[in-house]
Parts: C-alpha cells; sequence; structure tokens
C-alpha cells in the first residue's frame, strides 16, 4: 500500500511517504505555520525521492483535527486537490489518536492526547491500551486548568502527550500519577500505520472529508468579540 501521510493539525507541519509498512521518507517542514508554502514543495520533494508520482498512491492520509484552523485548512485543501486529480482514495485521521498511538508510548497503558488551541485553551481526548489504542471519551476543547481538575479526580497512572501538554506542563507538573512524555508532533507515519492496519476507513468522496474544529475559527471569535464590545 502506498500511502501520502500529511500533517498539519499544529504549527508544526509534516509529510511521509509510507509503502507496505516501511517509511520511505518523513519529513517536518514548518514549525511556524508556514503549511501553505512548504507542504506541497515538501511533498513533491518526498514522492521524487521515493520515484512515486501522485498517480501511484493508493491512498492519501490526513491530519483532520482538532488543531489549528488555518493548517487544518491547509491540509484537507491539498489532499482533496490530489485525491480530484488523480482518483486516489482519502483517509481522515484524528491529531489526538495519532499521539495516542505514537510508539514513544508503547508501554503506557493510560494516555491523555493534548493538542495546543492557542487562546488559551486544549485539545483533549483519553485513551486506554487494550489489544489496541481505544478513545474512552470524545474529543473536547476545555481550558488547561479544567483540565487540571479533572486530571487531580484519576486515581490511575496517567501520560500526557502532545504541543498542548509541553505548553502548560507548569498545570500538571505537581499531580501525583501524572506524567507527561513530550511527542509534540502527530507523526504523519504514524497515522500512515493506522490505515495500512485498518483502524483507519477511507471517505467515500473526497468532497466528505470534514475538519474537526470543536470551535469557530478564530476570524469568527474575533469578529464576534470584536462586535460584542461596540458600543
Amino acid at each position: 500500500m502506498k500511502l501520502l501521510c500529511i500533517e498539519t493539525a499544529t504549527p508544526a507541519g509534516a509529510v511521509a511517504i509510507v509503502v507496505d509498512g516501511t517509511v520511505l521518507g518523513e519529513r517536518v517542514v514548518t514549525n511556524d505555520r508556514q503549511h501553505t508554502e512548504t507542504i506541497i514543495p515538501a511533498t513533491k520533494e518526498l514522492l521524487g525521492g521515493a520515484e512515486l508520482t501522485p498517480g501511484d498512491l493508493d491512498g492519501i492520509v490526513v491530519d483532520v483535527g482538532p488543531g489549528l484552523f488555518t493548517g487544518l485548512r491547509v491540509g484537507i485543501a491539498t489532499a482533496r486537490s490530489l485525491a480530484f486529480a488523480t482518483g486516489t482514495v482519502l483517509y481522515p485521521v484524528s491529531s489526538l489518536e495519532v499521539l495516542a498511538n505514537d510508539p514513544a508510548l508503547a508501554s503506557v497503558e493510560q494516555i491523555v492526547s493534548v493538542v495546543d488551541g492557542r487562546r488559551g485553551e486544549v485539545f483533549v481526548q483519553s485513551f486506554r491500551r487494550g489489544s489496541s489504542i481505544e478513545a474512552i471519551d470524545e474529543p473536547r476543547v476545555m481550558k488547561p486548568e479544567v483540565l487540571r481538575v479533572e486530571l487531580e479526580s484519576r486515581s490511575d497512572g496517567v501520560t500526557l502527550s502532545g504541543d498542548g501538554a509541553e505548553r502548560y506542563r507548569s498545570f500538571f507538573d505537581d499531580l501525583k500519577n501524572i506524567s507527561l512524555l513530550s511527542v509534540p508532533l502527530p507523526s504523519p507515519s504514524v497515522a500512515g500505520s493506522l490505515v495500512e492496519r485498518g483502524v483507519i476507513g477511507p471517505v467515500a468522496n473526497p468532497a466528505d472529508l470534514m475538519p474537526i474544529y470543536l470551535r469557530d475559527p478564530d476570524a469568527i471569535a474575533n469578529f464576534t468579540v470584536a462586535w460584542s464590545s461596540t458600543p
């Protein structure tokens, strides 16, 4: 299975080529939200290095969030365009699920994925390890201080992962039974492995690929604040 995997949910955009379980190339191309300028050139470069064309692909895997609004739009637009042009199948993955399945967490039983949402908020989802990684709640958006209160009530050992956990580390460092393992970027190659294992299924039509925002985009939120404060 030849997969192009696109990651743009966080400021650190990345792409990967995964073929039959082997990562032929993976590259972090930006750490400063420059997804528009970097994702397509990096995709072309990795495909060329793997001696593949877009038409050779069996699937395009793209992170649909939750995450940063502009980054998600760039990643999804790129994936849709390639899928429409080549007829390639699209696979949507969640940033939070990809974080929970990272090999760095292979020995962890209870995982809370935390993606920085900016505006003083984080996107959060809890997972547990059984025969596979299973979600035990739905993705949510909350203040880090609210997440701290939830974690204080847990008696089981929990590991936090993601750029949101790293940014708000000071909220959680003193909590008992809570540890932090820094996996700041949802890895596109891990996303590809979820597709190859059959954990993630395709969308029927590229137009059906929808982002997981969990809240209004920044432009709408800023407009609402400005409107409400206008005399």
